[in-house]
């Protein structure tokens, strides 16, 4: 559900940005808020999903530290994390197809989102300096 929030939050702002039927220009202050906000939503969503992967008995996740066993809350922000900013240390690595499939999809989004964000705030920039110029 997180990950459905981030991205309708990308959708509405990519479609301002674009000169939808919204013709208010997004502010720089608001991209800069919103490519944070849907940033720690990604991590989050993810988060939880690594959660759900991770049940009982799954061994969906190999660990460095022989006391780990199974992911629990920061762990898995631990490891969203990481994915999303494709650094990826090793100690957290995912086994189950499950779970490889998810760490696949997160870095194709972290790839786009950070293309995407980028975007978004060079744009409110320039029109914000258009703005200040006119």
């Amino acid at each position: 559900m997180l990950i459905g929030i981030a991205f309708g939050a990308l959708i509405m702002a990519t479609n301002r940005m674009l000169g939808g039927h919204d013709t208010r220009s997004i502010s720089l202050t608001h991209a800069i808020q919103l490519v944070v906000l849907a940033y720690v939503l990604f991590v989050e969503g993810f988060a939880y999903l690594y959660l759900l992967i991770d049940r009982p008995g799954a061994n969906a996740f190999a660990f460095a530290r022989s006391t780990e066993h199974r992911l629990d809350f920061g762990s898995a922000s631990y490891f969203s994390l990481t994915t999303l900013t494709t650094t990826g240390f090793g100690d957290i690595a995912p086994l189950s197809p499950a779970a490889r499939i998810a760490a696949i999809g997160q870095i194709t989004i972290a790839i786009m989102f950070t293309l995407f964000a980028f975007g978004l705030v060079t744009s409110a920039i320039v029109k914000q300096r258009a703005q200040t110029r006119a």
